[in-house]
């Protein structure tokens, strides 16, 4: 290399940014990287929003977010932010950090450059190094520059995991910690007594053994010994009862909130993911009980011993206090590695839950296609990703568990080597250094189990942040109508009048709805059906009236009453619905069509059989109605489960009746006694229906294209209008 040519490499490489320190913020779901990214971002700059925040922000939705979205709520912010594209060269001009695209699917963090290495922080992962060939094979040239603007104020705190359990701890209530506390208080007692009695023993009992009586220095020793193992066994005691009280208590919390978050958390996440995080609570339990409570109790019994050892010899006791800082110092970088990989390791695990539990449910279909060896290199290639991790961590713990006995073993030599120098220049008695040895490891040990407990519990974090994630997401709107008062009503059912005016929808606020301004009108025991090509919006529609989403404007009226305003009871007694997913358990087929729900009459429950036509089909199985299903139903026809679903539904006698793709898994024949019998229930209904050969009588037929209305008529008026709906009549002819 000439001197020119070295000048200038020597030039680019002071040009190249330093890497920046960016705090890890890992995503929650995969929608999540471009959140979790802004959110590092705003961190790095000494910002801290939580996840859920910047996920209604941003807009998330079950496609996840734009760019632009991103830049815009990084502006709302006070962030200076702007999307735009460039190449590799010109990345490593800009000042750090930035947002970058990953693999056309992805979002991370450029902390910047270094020795011909690229770092990353990856909401998905955590920190990582690449290579620049893996940078300009996977960056995508889309970028986003954030800075701090005028209007940029720093706020929030930087998550800590002992503030989140002692929150946690509040909220389960004290008054056990506060026992155990005063138990090991007490637990010091017997150690004083047991280094007194020591110091007694050796300088004085050896050297004048006839004036002493043994056996009382030995019965009060024994006692003593007894006190400090009732004292242990009280204390554990009380942390076992602990430990229950809060994992039962938390686990109850935990899956009564889940039941009532909206449909929206459900179309972002795992089913199994949401599942795995139920053992984060068992975790947190035995971290709030057992480690926390003993962080207190050793910090308390460590004080008394520190004092104590401070009357006996001040330079020992200063040695141990040194020896001390720097196994914390040591084991608190350990700690905040093992964090970061345990943060990996449980969104790895949620993963590979969810993902095996999905496929397995789809089992026929994987196995009809041979797609077993590809389902096979799935699980591995997840397992080794959650292996990999468990090795790193592995390290760690090995570091975490011999660091404190190795730093005891240099404390102890080096207490008998200055301890041996004052005890042969006479200014500390045998007895006394006996007594300042047994004082010392009734310091080191709870300041040891202090330390390793303390790392134990930054990996908590991790655990903390997902159940945060579910339990700090807002609950479904819907719900509130159940604070709502059944007295202003004088009715168990409303007449199932149903009027849409102006009712816009969409998925993400950020983007285009999905539903504009409609509007319709069905009376009570009319019928209306929603047709139109995929993508329309008919289940839409149908999902926003059963409140399973809320509108973003407009009014959804049921006898003219506001259904916000109606109670939550009143609304589930008067509507019912059935999705085009059928959902079956392992129960009797009783149990599935009534949902456990003993106040359905046997006589109710036998009339929707028969209107649904499935009665028959029950009274063949085995036992009938205490037929036991497998998972999914599997052991019934598809025809069968559609029907039983729709007996479900009809078995509570609602006034209206949603029908989502109901009936298209039954013969030609049946669906039209389905429907028929339907009818003469006398109920108000709406049908989505790619099959048109059910809607033909209906009182109304909306044909939807692109969230709008098309065409909306009679089935005689709108195949004598010849549009879009008679060409879909001529497509299924």
């Amino acid at each position: 290399m000439t001197n020119q040519e070295h000048k200038k490499s020597r030039d680019e490489k002071q040009k190249l940014p330093k890497v920046a320190k960016v705090p890890v913020v890992l995503q929650m779901e995969a929608v999540e990287c471009g959140v979790a990214s802004l959110s590092m971002i705003l961190a790095y700059y000494g910002r801290y929003e939580t996840l859920e925040t910047l996920r209604i922000d941003c807009g998330v939705s079950r496609d996840g977010v734009k760019a632009g979205n991103i830049a815009r709520t990084a502006r709302l912010y006070g962030l200076e932010a702007q999307g735009f594209v460039c190449t590799v060269d010109k990345l490593k001009d800009m000042e750090m950090p930035l947002i970058i695209h990953w693999d056309y699917s992805h979002f991370v963090v450029l902390e910047g450059f270094k020795n011909d290495k690229v770092y990353l922080c990856d909401p998905a992962s955590g920190k990582r190094v690449v290579s620049q060939e893996e940078l300009e094979k996977m960056f995508t040239g889309v970028v986003i520059e954030s800075r701090p603007g005028e209007e940029f104020t720093k706020a929030g705190e930087k998550p800590v995991v002992s503030k989140a359990l002692f929150k946690r701890l509040s909220q389960s209530g004290v008054s056990p910690l506060i026992y155990v506390l005063i138990i090991g208080v007490l637990l010091v007692i017997p150690g004083l007594v047991i280094a007194n009695y020591a110091k007694i023993f050796v300088d004085y009992y050896l050297s004048n053994s006839e004036q002493f009586d043994i056996s009382i220095f030995l019965g009060i020793l024994l006692y003593t010994v007894i006190l400090q193992a009732i004292l242990n066994w009280l204390k554990e005691n009380a942390l076992a009862r602990m430990e229950n009280y809060i994992a039962i208590n938390s686990a109850g919390d935990y899956l009564r909130h889940v039941l009532r978050l909206p449909v929206e958390f459900f179309n972002q996440r795992q089913s199994g993911d949401i599942n795995s995080r139920m053992q984060s609570i068992n975790t947190i339990a035995t971290a709030l009980s057992s480690n926390l409570a003993r962080i207190l109790v050793n910090l308390v019994t460590a004080g008394l011993y520190l004092i104590l050892l401070f009357q006996y010899n001040v330079p020992l006791t200063l040695i141990g206090i040194i020896i001390t800082a720097v196994n914390i110092v040591l084991l608190q970088y350990t700690a905040k590695k093992n964090a970061d990989n345990n943060r990996v390791l449980l969104q790895y695990q949620g993963k590979s839950i969810g993902w095996i539990m999905v496929n397995l449910k789809s089992i026929e279909t994987i196995k009809s296609i041979g797609e077993e060896d590809n389902f096979f290199t799935r699980i591995a290639g997840l397992s080794a990703e959650t292996l990999a991790v468990e090795q790193r961590m592995g390290g760690m713990e090995a570091i975490i568990s011999v660091l404190p006995t190795l730093l005891t073993s240099i404390l102890t030599a080096l207490i008998f080597m200055f301890g041996g120098e004052f005890v042969l220049m006479g200014t500390m008695t045998i007895g006394t250094f006996v007594a300042f040895n047994t004082l010392m490891a009734g310091f080191t040990q709870p300041m040891s189990e202090l330390v390793s407990t303390s790392a134990a519990l930054q990996g908590m974090i991790a655990d903390i942040q997902r159940l945060d994630d579910v339990e700090k997401y807002p609950e479904d709107i819907a719900l509130e109508t159940e604070k709502i008062s059944l007295d202003g009503f004088d009715c168990d059912q409303l007449d199932g009048e149903i009027e849409l005016i102006n009712m816009t929808f969409g998925y993400n606020r950020l983007s285009k709805p999905i539903i504009k301004d409609l509007n319709l009108k069905l009376k009570a025991g009319g019928s209306i059906a929603l047709v139109g090509s995929s993508g329309s919006g008919k289940s839409t529609i149908a999902k926003t009236i059963t409140t399973l989403y809320q509108p973003w404007s407009g009014e959804i009226l049921i006898d003219g009453i506001n259904i916000k305003d109606i109670p939550a009871e009143l609304r589930y007694n008067t509507m019912s619905s059935v999705d085009q997913e059928i959902v079956m358990y392992s129960a009797t087929v009783l149990d599935n069509i009534t949902m456990w729900d003993e106040t359905i009459p046997v006589a109710d429950v036998i009339q929707a059989t028969k209107d649904a036509c499935i009665y028959e089909d029950i009274l063949a199985l085995p036992n009938a109605f205490e037929y036991v299903l497998s998972e999914g139903g599997k052991n019934l026809s598809g025809g069968q489960r559609q029907r039983l679903e729709i007996a479900r539904a009809l078995c509570k006698n609602p006034r209206i009746l949603i029908m989502d793709e109901a009936t298209s898994a039954l013969d030609t024949a049946t669906e039209a006694q389905v429907s028929e019998n339907i009818n003469k229930r006398g109920i108000s209904t709406i049908l989505v229906a790619h099959r048109l050969s059910t809607i033909r009588d209906c009182d109304e037929i909306i044909v939807l294209s692109g969230g709008e209305v098309a065409e909306r008529g009679t089935h005689d008026e709108l195949l004598t209008l010849g549009g879009e709906y008679a060409n879909l009549i001529r497509t299924e002819g």
